[in-house]
This record gives C-alpha cells, sequence and structure tokens, in this order.
C-alpha cells in the first residue's frame, strides 16, 4: 500500500513511517500536489547465489559490441562530456 504525506507530516512523523515502510508500505512525500520523494524498502538480497544461464534473454547485445572502437568513435568520446573523467576536471 502507498501513503502519501506532506513534507511537514514526514518530517513530525518519521520514526512511524519508517515504521510503515519496514512492514512493506511506500511512503510518498509531497510539496503542495506534487510528489518530490518516495520512501521504499530495499529489495531484499536474494540468497547470494547466481545460476550460470539465468540471464539469457534478458540480457540482449548486438553483433560486433566487443569489435575495437574505430579511430573517429575513440576521437568523438575522447571530445565528449565524458572524457576526462570528472575527478581530474577543473
Amino acid at each position: 500500500m502507498s501513503v502519501r504525506v506532506s513534507e511537514a507530516e514526514a518530517i513530525a512523523r518519521l520514526s512511524t513511517l519508517l515504521d510503515r515502510v519496514a512492514g512493506g508500505d511506500d511512503v510518498v512525500i509531497c510539496r503542495g500536489d506534487r510528489a518530490i520523494a518516495l520512501i521504499t524498502s530495499p529489495p531484499s538480497p536474494g540468497d547470494g547465489t547466481r545460476r550460470p544461464g539465468s540471464g539469457k534473454g534478458v540480457i540482449v547485445t548486438r553483433e560486433g559490441w566487443d569489435e575495437p572502437l574505430s579511430d573517429e568513435e575513440i576521437r568523438r568520446f575522447e571530445e565528449s562530456r565524458l572524457w576526462p573523467p570528472t575527478e581530474t576536471r577543473e
């Protein structure tokens, strides 16, 4: 079940709302009529085992995805906003 509360109500009743989330509800926090946040439980971790082939048909790649990039593709990447990595930008 989903519960909608105002921002002020969420601040005042945070502990109670977290108890509801722990019980399986989602909490939507609104500012006026607009939803601004969602509090939900994290996904369950499962049993930690992985089965080979369990993603078959779910993960699809196109032919040649592992081919080396052309000089043009490398140039375009290096000139993009993605390069250099943000840690080295000034």
